[in-house]
């Protein structure tokens, strides 16, 4: 008796601890006692903001049963392009050595130094063609960044509105293409947040490898939110609670948070962003935008040329009229023709 009433004198303290540390909604109830079942303090308060559902055993269940087929589906599908790329980069090793080696011979031949030159170029591209390859291999093999216009662009551009949400917290978040309203749950940013939402993060990425809800909502801020004028807009959605000084150390906070390394498997989440996404770039503005950037700023560079070759044949005919009396010649020419 006297154990389960100090579990639950335990419980109750640290449910009003969690109460008034957490930044966001409490999405769960339960009790005093099992409460003061939970391992720590973080344990318990992120099970109580992200209450975890039968979305995330679709997605354990999913990863176990690669894990049981031993990966073969992956593994047969992968290995080949492995075996490829693997000839490929020694191959392209090879022939850069092959490059170096005569660049240094032609280099101590004077008549032969512009075929070193031109073998120089071709070696660049060899290594610009390994840098590309080994930024796509290291893109694809880790996080996909969310890519999402900031709150300041959505509202002022394609008319978005923010409105909080009422329950369902992060795995709620959702986006009404018809009231062009984007749901988002409310956040309260005070000297505690910043260190709540790491600590957070970094006990979703050691207990819940498979689905990081949490992870990709913290990026879903960081991308949202560039100025002030993001942070002010949250404010009067009443989706941000900001008892920090000013609104910039709001601005802060999200900028600071760092990206996850690895995929978040939050498919859910990323289908509202990519429909932010998609209604968007249907606006009108951002379309005509598009236009002229692909139009006007793509053709820039024959833009500059014309204007190269009109200033060069003005200062040619200024250098003419410098040397010839140019309204001497224009009088006798107009006199001829009208002889």
């Amino acid at each position: 008796m006297e154990k389960a009433a100090a579990r639950v004198e335990i419980g109750t303290l640290l449910l009003n601890l969690c109460h008034s540390v957490s930044p966001l909604p409490i999405e769960k109830t339960i009790s005093e006692s099992e409460a003061g079942k939970h391992a720590h303090l973080l344990d318990l308060l992120y099970n109580l903001i992200v209450p975890s559902s039968e979305q995330e055993n679709v997605h354990l269940y999913h990863r176990d049963d690669r894990k049981d087929d031993g990966g073969q589906n992956s593994s047969r599908t992968s290995m080949p392009f492995r075996k490829i790329r693997e000839i490929l980069e020694g191959a392209f090793g090879r022939i850069r050595m092959l490059l170096e080696n005569i660049i240094k011979c032609l280099k101590n031949v004077p008549i032969l130094q512009p075929i070193g030159m031109v073998l120089e170029q071709i070696l660049k591209a060899f290594h610009l063609v390994s840098s590309t390859t080994a930024a796509v291999d290291h893109e694809t093999d880790g996080a996909v960044p969310v890519t999402i216009p900031s709150v300041s662009e959505l509202h002022n551009i394609a008319g978005i509105h923010f409105r909080p949400l009422e329950h369902g917290g992060i795995r709620g978040i959702r986006f009404d293409q018809k009231k062009k309203c984007f749901f988002l749950p409310q956040i309260k940013l005070d000297e505690n947040t910043e260190v709540m939402l790491r600590n957070l993060v970094a006990y979703e990425a050691l207990t819940k490898r498979n689905y990081l809800i949490f992870t990709r909502y913290t990026e879903l801020m960081r991308a949202i939110i560039d100025t002030v004028e993001d942070v002010e807009i949250l404010i009067d959605s009443k989706i941000i609670h900001n008892e920090l000084k000013d609104k910039k150390q709001a601005e802060e906070l999200f900028n600071g948070m760092s990206k996850s390394i690895g995929p978040t498997n939050t498919p859910d989440l990323e289908n509202e962003i990519k429909k932010v996404n998609e209604f968007f770039d249907n606006t009108e503005k951002v379309r005509a935008y598009r236009i002229i950037s692909k139009y006007v700023y793509s053709s820039w560079k024959l833009c500059t040329l014309l204007a190269t070759l009109v200033l060069l044949a003005l200062m040619v005919l200024q250098t003419f009229c410098s040397v010839y009396d140019c309204p001497k010649i224009l009088k006798t020419g107009t006199g001829t023709g009208t002889t």
